[in-house]
């Protein structure tokens, strides 16, 4: 099957459910409704741990400065991640690049790359994740033999396309991870809905991700970090307000919060707070085709964690 069939068969999906399922009158009610009904139902009764955690990762700033409450944000490369509906309105060429620090020899980049196609009546999203670390091998005197290298790597393509009143999207990705020379792989999808229209003064979004494939290593199979988000934003003058709430795979509720002002042109500042009892703050700068973004993300049990993010749009 062609990626092009694929595309028809999503839309053809989509159109279907809001034509025939959902009357003119109450599309807004029935969508809250039925996000309400898989949200608080699905996984209800999955427990256990996760592999591939590199998949849950925020590595844009601008998405942890805002402790990660972009599900209903349709704005930049950024929420991707979280709900790939969020690109279904860029317009032009998009390209991102983030770096995490973290502790010790720990690295991780993101590349981003988003465009509208006209042929397919969408936009098409390339995302890249790659996360490095280096460890020694030691014998019993703690005394270092073998170096090698850990890695993980994650390769995703999105679709996303506006059906008003709502933003559509879909991302396929592919997990490589290399733990000291064993390798595992692992196949998962996102699918994520935006609803704006009928003149709202706020958006809902809504995501279910990371479901797919098992992860093997030494034998065992675990499970990926699925989860199910549900989010609402509004614009004021200079003050976006972001609400999100998340349910893990390991039955875990999260609630996010997240604030962005903008107190002069072109200077965005950001703060966010989770109930796992971590805030994080972060700022903005745009000129013309470029901007840059900052974060800092406090943490109990790791180092304090700085993301740096580049954006062009041209």
């Amino acid at each position: 099957m062609t990626i092009k069939k694929i595309i028809l068969i999503f839309n053809h999906v989509m159109l279907n459910l809001i034509q025939h399922l959902v009357r003119p009158r109450n599309k807004f009610g029935v969508t809250l409704f039925v996000s309400f009904l898989i949200f608080n139902s699905a996984e209800g009764n999955d427990t256990g741990t996760s592999a591939g955690l590199l998949l849950r990762i925020s590595p844009a700033a601008k998405t942890s400065a805002m402790a990660e409450a972009v599900t209903s944000l349709a704005e930049n490369l950024a929420s991707l991640d979280f709900n790939p509906a969020a690109i279904s309105n860029l317009p032009d060429y998009n390209f991102s690049f983030s770096h995490i620090e973290y502790f010790e020899d720990v690295n991780f980049e993101d590349m981003k790359f988003s465009t509208y196609i006209h042929k397919i009546r969408g936009n098409v999203g390339l995302a890249l994740k790659y996360l490095s670390s280096k460890d020694v091998e030691r014998d019993e005197r703690g005394i270092g033999r073998n170096e090698f290298l850990n890695s993980d790597t994650v390769v995703g393509i999105s679709y996303a396309r506006k059906i008003y009143p709502l933003d559509t999207g879909i991302t396929v990705k592919y997990l490589n991870e290399n733990l000291a020379g064993e390798k595992a792989q692992a196949f998962a999808a996102d699918l994520g809905l935006i609803y704006s229209g009928y003149n709202l003064p706020f958006e809902i979004g809504f995501s279910a991700r990371n479901f797919g494939t098992k992860i093997s290593f030494g034998g065992e199979k675990d499970s990926l970090p699925s989860e199910l988000r549900i989010g609402i934003s509004r614009n004021f003058a200079r003050l976006l307000l972001s609400v999100d709430g998340i349910r893990q795979r390991e039955n875990i509720f999260i609630g996010n919060l997240g604030i962005e002002l903008h107190p002069v042109k072109n200077f965005k500042l950001r703060g966010g707070y989770t109930t796992l009892k971590r805030y994080s703050i972060g700022a903005g700068f745009s000129a013309k085709i470029i901007s840059v973004d900052y974060s800092f993300t406090s943490h109990e049990k790791l180092t304090d964690i700085h993301r740096f993010t580049l954006n062009c749009k041209f």
